[in-house]
């Protein structure tokens, strides 16, 4: 077919707008991507046909009850600002899929589409292995970002998925060896990724492929020879990974890794995917029937996590994921709008829909496995290719209701968007109180808020009502210019959601002043009962680093109270800091030193007269040779006082008796 300029513009737009949510979505950036592609679609509504509609319309009619119930949800979620983001990606979703279904094959054809698609996905292939391998380039993007092994994988290998299978059918389809170099490219990047559920996909679809040529007969004359290469350089690829893996599995055993180096060496690579859902399951529990709001999984699952290994801000199960945030009713239309349309797809027999079919096999099984549908250029990159696999569409009426579903749909999301774009240039352009005003329910500027000095108490305490189950939002509140009844607001509910999460908030507390000495002794009680209950519970432990800092910070609250004359509580909190050495990581070696010995910390000591020596516990030895040497800090100093010297000399003695 013969292509004018027109032709070529849809899939040229589409390629590029993928590749750009690939390299940046998942960020505030991502509502001007959809806006432009909102405008760009728009020049293409008179090459719609709308008859289409008729073969897909009980999944749509599906769809469009999940975004009514969706809506309703907003009653009971439990973050408007995350429930707000995600239901206007659920009605752009909705636009996407309908769009490439019902435009005319002549202005999107797929194969021009894929072919500009592998040679895009070979650019962020190098992108990726930059990002991946060269550790400075990685650490400028975010920790879970799709192009940087951030995880244990480059989560980027995903598109092999899509394309593998696809460029199998267009060899045999032009009888071009280069697609099966193309294959070789994509099938070696899916498993020096670390993926390892993706590789495994990788595999059972090349055994997909093989077995169907054996069946089938699909390769004649000279190509075979061409394919049988190709499946030698697989086998030995795979061959390589397997002992590549092996080793470095082994190497994980050893002290000395780090992910820079050993990319599969992570603590959570241990860890099965069923603790996820074991915790998931707690979440479901809580509102099996309403779910905890759309986008809210993140802030509800951390409360229920047995190990913090075990955590991730994802299911790693979309499905799962949707039944955990719209309830029963939610989670069935979900499943039933799509696992209805693949299977649909299934039903047009082409050799181009046997190899899509094997693409969205592959991917619909990573979904029930890991969270890259989490993504939103992977997402649509699906809503895209399910609408070439049910491209055999039997034409029908005109549906009135649908049609203008559909451009309702466009109409809120355009607006929404352009809405989005002004609030963000006010704050871009200092204004954040006027943005509050017109948009407080902003997820992308909530933390921009929070801290910012243009908004007063009542603002604040506005945000916390809308964001109160967001933890980032929290930690930024719990830093800003707050009053003490909000602080302590932040801290319970903080406690609330992850119980982890409110211990480390309680440590910055022990500096803010706005606390009582009394209050920050009650709060570390309260840590120290809670990392006991972890340990005991869980078997949990901390970092060294972060024992010995949470005891300095005791030590300072002590040294405080003896300034006060309560020898008691500066007693009590000493005999805490016995438990804590054995709660660390390295619970052999003692956590605490004390490294900065000045004038206060010589007067510290000399007020240990009350202290008994069994309540220094392992610090024993460390309190006696920094006793001494603050003595001898102290003759040297220009505010040497014998007194105090001999003072702290004649509790060495006691403490030695």
């Amino acid at each position: 077919m013969t292509l004018n300029f027109k032709n070529y513009v849809l899939p040229l737009f589409t390629v590029f707008w993928l590749f750009l949510l690939f390299f940046i979505g998942n960020s505030f950036l991502s509502y001007y991507f959809f806006l432009s592609f909102l405008i760009i679609t728009f020049f293409f509504w008179k090459d719609l046909d709308f008859s289409l509609f008729s073969s897909i319309k009980k999944y749509s009619f599906a769809w469009i009850i999940l975004l009514f119930f969706s809506g309703i949800s907003f009653i009971w979620t439990k973050n408007i600002p995350y429930s707000i983001d995600y239901y206007i990606y659920f009605l752009f979703s909705f636009y996407v899929f309908h769009f490439f279904f019902l435009v005319k094959k002549s202005f999107f054809n797929f194969e021009l589409f894929f072919k500009l698609l592998s040679f895009a996905g070979l650019i962020l292939i190098i992108f990726s292995s930059l990002f991946t391998y060269f550790s400075d380039f990685g650490k400028k993007l975010p920790q879970m970002s799709l192009l940087y092994s951030s995880s244990g994988h480059t989560h980027l290998a995903v598109l092999s998925l899509f394309v593998i299978p696809m460029l199998f059918f267009y060899f045999l389809k032009n009888k071009d060896k280069k697609y099966l170099f193309l294959m070789g490219i994509y099938g070696l990047f899916g498993f020096l990724s670390m993926g390892r559920i993706i590789s495994i996909i990788i595999v059972l679809q090349h055994l997909v492929i093989f077995l169907l040529y054996k069946k089938k007969k699909y390769l004649l004359g000279s190509i075979k020879k061409y394919f049988y290469s190709y499946y030698g350089f697989f086998l030995l690829s795979l061959v390589f990974m397997v002992l590549s893996w092996t080793i470095i599995f082994n190497q994980c055993s050893f002290e000395n890794n780090s992910l820079e180096s050993i990319k599969a060496c992570r603590h959570e690579s241990g860890v099965s995917r069923v603790e996820y859902w074991k915790n998931s399951k707690k979440v479901f529990e809580e509102n099996p029937l309403k779910g905890v709001g759309l986008g809210n999984y993140p802030f509800f699952s951390k409360k229920y996590i047995e190990n913090r290994s075990a955590f991730s801000s994802h299911p790693h199960n979309y499905f799962l994921k949707m039944f955990i945030e719209l309830g029963v009713f939610g989670g069935l239309l979900f499943s039933f709008i799509f696992l209805g349309l693949l299977l649909e797809g299934f039903k047009k027999s082409s050799l181009k829909n046997t190899f899509l079919g094997i693409s969205l096999l592959g991917v619909f099984t990573n979904s029930f496995l890991d969270y890259d549908w989490n993504f939103e250029g992977v997402f649509m990159l699906t809503l895209i290719f399910m609408s070439s696999f049910l491209s055999e569409k039997k034409q029908g009426k005109d549906n009135r209701f649908l049609k203008r579903f559909f451009y309702l749909v466009f109409s809120i999301c355009f607006s929404f968007f352009v809405f989005y774009s002004v609030v963000d240039a006010l704050v871009f352009m200092g204004n954040e109180k006027l943005a509050f005003k017109i948009f407080p329910a902003s997820k992308w500027h909530s933390i921009l808020y929070v801290k910012n000095d243009q908004l007063d108490l009542n603002d604040k305490k506005y945000l916390y009502s809308l964001n109160k189950n967001n933890i980032l939002t929290l930690q930024a509140l719990s830093t800003s210019n707050i009053d003490k009844n909000l602080k302590e607001n932040v801290l319970v509910q903080t406690n609330n959601l992850h119980p982890w999460g409110g211990f480390y908030l309680s440590m910055n507390y022990l500096n803010d002043s706005v606390f009582s000495l009394k209050e920050k002794e009650e709060l570390i009680n309260q840590m120290v009962s809670f990392l006991e209950y972890r340990k005991n519970e869980y078997g949990e432990v901390i970092k060294n680093e972060e024992i010995k800092l949470f005891i300095e910070k005791i030590f300072f609250i002590a040294d405080e109270f003896y300034r006060t004359d309560d020898y008691q509580s500066a007693g009590e909190l000493y005999v805490l800091t016995r438990k804590l050495d054995e709660w660390s990581l390295d619970y052999n070696k003692p956590a605490f030193l004390y490294k900065d010995l000045d004038q206060n910390s010589f007067i510290f000591f000399a007020n240990f007269e009350n202290i008994e020596a069994q309540y220094l516990g392992q610090y024993e030895l460390h309190y006696k040779k920094f006793a001494k040497l603050s003595i001898d800090l102290n003759r040297y100093s220009s505010d040497h006082d014998p007194g105090l010297v001999k003072k702290v000399e004649e509790i060495i003695k006691y403490w030695n008796e």
